[in-house]
């Protein structure tokens, strides 16, 4: 690709469309040498190699964070990364010439195939085989003792830095790169162009994109549950038998040395089950309903617990009042009864009849005695 020298307008006209994020421009040269501003992935032309070169990242991939959000990432899935001394190891030899050239051209292998573009077929094949070289220079110069901890997360480390990469670059596709879909794609796919399996684990999930306020990739709190989700599974388990040989990165760079050698690693079948994504998706929002289920009963009927304790206090104390009020009553009772006794039935009944007179009298005269 030639070098373009650009007006002091045409920057400018970037400056003032910086204002959509802190890196948020790719740019690009057409085959007409024309500068183009790319703010979605869709409309990105893939540039060509230069003397079989690998392609660099867009100018505003921020690399260097890149490079920090994948070390976030494996610091919470590996617990070997808790270790400075493997942080600093593994930082180095990602950091190489042949493994940032594995992760630039891996980014236009995915942007064209993970976009559908049509008719680069040697395009990519071209990247491939730049990717296969660098990785078996990467895998040569990574001493023994640090290749299990450096290569046992690599293809994801890729995948990340891909995503990454296109999440700075691609500001205004960022809601279609954050879908749970373009994520599944992109991870599956380099994980089979990288190991030969396409991984299927969801690993994605764990990753890790800190801008400034947090990880953006986090997903929010389960939803509330309108209904109970069906489980829809689609025929029964199905079983793929995988050939065991050289991982697809190693395979084409011994095609394309034409080493005699080649056959001297004998192929091994391996048949392993396919993992049922939709089926799991929907058990997930199953237990996920159910579990939300439980919490809000529980809840409830720590509520309802507490009202009825409230409500029996109550109810209690009302019946010590009635049964006070009831014992003031019937002293009362047993009182007069008493009284009655003492005083005479008949000097009682005349004192009774006296009254009555009295307030018919009060009655005729107008004047009604309180006595």
């Amino acid at each position: 690709m030639k070098s373009v020298i650009y007006s002091n307008d045409d920057m400018d006209l970037a400056q003032e469309k910086s204002f959509l994020t802190e890196a948020n421009t790719s740019m690009i040269v057409k085959s007409d040498q024309k500068k183009s501003i790319v703010f979605k992935i869709e409309d990105v032309d893939p540039p060509l190699s230069d003397n079989g070169q690998a392609i660099p990242l867009p100018e505003n991939s921020n690399f260097s964070r890149v490079i920090d959000n994948i070390l976030e990432t494996l610091k919470k899935v590996n617990p070997k990364f808790v270790s400075p001394i493997i942080v600093k190891a593994w930082r180095t030899h990602f950091n190489s010439p042949q493994c940032i050239s594995i992760l630039s051209d891996m980014f236009w292998y995915c942007l064209v195939k993970v976009d559908k573009r049509q008719g680069l077929k040697e395009y990519k094949k071209e990247l491939l085989e730049r990717v296969s070289q660098n990785y078996i220079q990467v895998f040569v110069n990574v001493p023994m003792n640090e290749k299990e901890f450096f290569f046992e997360n690599f293809f994801d480390c890729i995948a990340q830095g891909v995503f990454y990469s296109m999440f700075f670059s691609y500001p205004k596709s960022r809601t279609r790169l954050n879908s749970e879909d373009f994520k599944r794609k992109l991870f599956e796919l380099v994980s089979k162009s990288i190991t030969g399996l396409c991984v299927k684990n969801e690993g994605f999930n764990n990753w890790i994109l800190d801008l400034g306020a947090g990880n953006v990739l986090q997903k929010d709190g389960i939803e509330k549950a309108v209904k109970l989700p069906p489980i829809k599974a689609k025929g029964k388990t199905r079983r793929t038998l995988q050939q065991l040989r050289y991982s697809p990165m190693v395979s084409r760079y011994l095609h394309s040395k034409r080493y005699e050698a080649i056959n001297s690693v004998p192929t091994w079948n391996m048949r392993y089950t396919v993992r049922n994504l939709e089926k799991e998706r929907a058990l997930d929002e199953r237990y996920a309903y159910y579990k939300k289920l439980a919490i809000d009963t529980e809840r409830k009927n720590k509520e309802r617990e507490k009202e009825f304790q409230e409500m029996s206090s109550k109810i209690e104390e009302k019946l010590k009042e009635n049964h006070r009020d009831y014992r003031l009553f019937v002293h009362n009772i047993n009182t007069q009864t008493q009284k009655f006794i003492e005083e005479g039935a008949s000097d009682h009944a005349n004192k009774l009849i006296s009254l009555s007179l009295l307030q018919k009298e009060d009655k005729r005269s107008g004047y009604i005695s309180l006595f």
